[in-house]
């Protein structure tokens, strides 16, 4: 469910068709998603609440005809790999990947692989290599983190299975075990759309682009002109997010706190999950055994380098909660957002398009916590925004680049912060309450209460025109 189909409007510009990152024209995404067994975590056994999401950017192969991007690192404690060649060379080159924080590897390789069995039967090339965008949430308390269930095999069938239109959302791909302010999260999505400047010149329309042989960003093929779901001279920004972030207490929407007043229950460790007795009881016995269950215990599944592993919170001997009102770690977790846009955007631009999506985390109640992992990618399908990285080297030696001044993406910002926001409210409101290992618990959003309570503060819907909220 979107919000908009509760009756929230998140904001108050236009959404594109699907309301998605797949408004931008030519993004495509496409989800794996395991869902498997229930009860004492066995590594390697399961419980499983995993799955893996890819995004890719463009119709043409981005590989060998990337396209320009941006990136902004809100807090650092997360990994994304390919960032240090995106932030060198300006361009994404590669499909975007995302899972659990054990799959990064895997991602990796598998978005490699899959190219490179491509490549070794199109034009016979045996020696593909590349450094592809992946990234990382941890789902640890949910999922059997440790039993390394994302497979190669599972990233070529989510980018296989990459299409437009309408996104799934909530508990599939990348994150179907995520949490986000202590309610069950996941992937989420959102657009907008924005009016493209009017040209002032003939040149602005590319009216002389007849006479160009190099890049020109300026025709009219690309500059003024839908590309995306919305009417001719609208830009579209759409975003992606994988949402396993944020506290309960600090849940805002539309500048209503409204965690602090939701029935739901925090999330609950199972009965023999390691911090119960049971589960203290049950990983002893399995060490002295040398089962492969003694990955239960605290030295084991308590692991991981940052998010939504289990936090420091006691126990009481049935199980349920006592002194601290959660098992995770107040406020501490990691988001991921992609940002797509098919306005005409300069690597520079896009940085500064990323660091906005941070404005939009902040908005729902995310601080960018010290053990948060908060990685955001913007990047433009304008075309030829990049033919000279083009691989193999067959550009041209110049390139004549026309972008949209710094002075002229105001509502561009805008944009990306609404749909920031509203991709992380329609992340919690599409997954329900999960039971994953152990019989650990995370109730999902209910709607008509998050609505109820943005009626009591008058906020369900975006104030009228020349009005503010107050």
């Amino acid at each position: 469910m979107q919000a908009h189909e509760a009756g929230i409007a998140i904001g108050t510009r236009t959404a594109g068709t699907h309301n998605a990152i797949t408004d931008v024209a030519g993004v495509r995404v496409g989800h794996w998603t395991r869902i498997e067994g229930k009860g004492p975590l066995d590594r390697g056994a399961g419980p499983v609440r995993t799955g893996v999401t890819v995004i890719d950017p463009s119709p043409h192969d981005v590989w060998t005809a990337p396209l320009c991007a941006g990136f902004h690192r809100l807090n650092g404690k997360g990994d994304m790999t390919g960032i240090q060649w995106l932030i060198e060379s300006g361009t994404l080159s590669s499909p975007i990947a995302l899972s659990n924080t054990n799959a990064l590897g895997t991602l990796r390789t598998g978005l490699i692989r899959h190219r490179a069995d491509q490549a070794a039967r199109s034009d016979g090339n045996p020696t593909f290599s590349g450094q592809p965008v992946c990234g990382e949430t941890n789902d640890a308390f949910l999922n059997d983190i440790a039993g390394f269930h994302v497979t190669e095999e599972a990233v070529a069938q989510a980018l296989e299975a990459a299409a437009g239109g309408p996104v799934e959302q909530g508990s599939v791909g990348g994150g179907t075990g995520m949490i986000c302010h202590d309610l069950k999260g996941g992937i989420g999505t959102a657009s907008r759309l924005v009016p493209a400047p009017a040209p002032n010149t003939a040149a602005d329309t590319g009216t002389e682009a007849a006479t160009r042989t190099d890049t020109d960003m300026g025709t009219a093929a690309n500059m003024g002109t839908a590309t995306g779901t919305g009417q001719a001279g609208d830009y579209t920004v759409g975003v992606l997010v994988q949402a396993n972030h944020g506290t309960r207490s600090r849940l805002t929407v539309n500048g209503a706190p409204v965690g602090a007043l939701l029935s739901a229950p925090l999330p609950q460790p199972g009965p023999t999950d390691w911090r119960s007795a049971a589960g203290r009881n049950r990983a002893a016995g399995s060490a002295a055994g040398g089962s492969s269950a003694a990955a239960s215990g605290p030295g084991n599944t308590a692991c991981g380098t940052h998010g939504r592993e289990p936090g420091s919170g006691s126990v009481s001997e049935s199980g349920s909660a006592s002194a601290s009102p959660s098992p995770l770690a107040p406020g501490e977790g990691s988001i991921i957002v992609i940002v797509a846009t098919d306005a005409p955007l300069l690597p520079h631009q896009l940085s500064r398009i990323a660091q906005r999506a941070g404005m939009g985390i902040a908005r729902t109640g995310g601080a960018g916590e010290y053990s948060s992992g908060d990685m955001i990618v913007a990047f433009s399908t304008t075309a030829g925004l990049a033919e000279s990285t083009r691989y193999p080297a067959q550009a041209p030696d110049f390139d004549r680049l026309r972008t949209l001044t710094d002075r002229s993406i105001n509502e561009l910002y805008w944009a990306t912060i609404e749909a920031t926001e509203e991709a992380i409210v329609n992340a919690m409101l599409s997954a329900p309450t999960m039971v994953g290992r152990d019989g650990n618990t995370v109730t999902g959003l209910d709607a008509a209460e998050l609505k109820a309570l943005l009626d009591r503060f008058g906020l369900a819907s975006p104030p009228a025109a020349g009005s503010s909220r107050a």
